[in-house]
């Protein structure tokens, strides 16, 4: 992040009740032409529009849930889609579906490794929280570098989800 967008914000959150800065109040500041925020904004309504319907479909997406059987046979509810890195480097980017991933040993290693990229960057931002993040990463280690013959061995301990016929 550029030194006078922290900057503005380091101030904005000075300034605010409580030290909560929400998005009401940077979006109130960069209002403001002269804000070092402000040319990070479309201000046109029709594509801020536009790009704010991608962000709810993308929701959407992100929320649709299929259930599963857990190793005891009780059905679990998890995410019925998946966004790789590989997916998310293509212009519009994409969702998988979760069993479309688990019966593709290329997939699965790819979402194996969005995972395990996802689960570092969150050890870093809770970096703070020495302890916890200590025990997250030697769980993380134990799957890091997962080899091909590794990734079938966890293939197979995955059980199939079960969703629902399409109409």
């Amino acid at each position: 992040m550029p030194p006078e967008l922290s900057e503005e914000l380091a101030r904005l959150h000075r300034k605010c009740p409580g030290r909560l800065l929400t998005a009401d109040i940077v979006l109130s500041a960069a209002k403001n032409k002269k804000s070092a925020l402000h040319k990070h904004f479309d201000w046109n309504d029709s594509s801020a529009a536009n790009k704010f319907r991608l962000d709810q479909a993308r929701l959407l997406i992100r929320s649709y849930t299929t259930f599963t059987l857990t190793t005891n046979g009780l059905p679990c509810e998890v995410r019925g889609v998946v966004s790789l890195f590989s997916d998310r480097s293509s212009p519009g980017g994409g969702y998988r579906r979760m069993q479309d991933v688990v019966e593709s040993r290329d997939l699965m290693s790819q979402c194996l490794k969005t995972a395990t990229t996802e689960l570092e960057s969150w050890c870093s931002r809770y970096e703070v929280l020495v302890d916890f993040v200590a025990d997250v990463r030697s769980v993380l280690d134990q799957y890091r570098p997962i080899a091909p013959v590794e990734v079938k061995e966890k293939e197979k301990r995955v059980r199939r989800t079960r969703e629902p016929a399409m109409a």
